[in-house]
């Protein structure tokens, strides 16, 4: 699946300000996933779940 980085950043939001455990590690990664992308690129889904799985 892909998806757009304006829809990729909105996932990572609501990821990202819940209660859950995040590690630094994967909020570096999360935020390194987003700066690397453009407003309108697609990006596969697979590279998210790969920071959380």
């Amino acid at each position: 699946m892909r998806i757009r980085g304006e829809a990729l950043e909105l996932a990572f939001r609501i990821v990202l300000s819940c209660p859950c455990d995040v590690t630094a590690e994967q909020e570096r990664r999360v935020f390194g996933i987003l700066q690397s992308v453009q407003t309108r690129e697609l990006v596969a889904y697979e590279a998210v779940l790969e920071v959380f799985g």
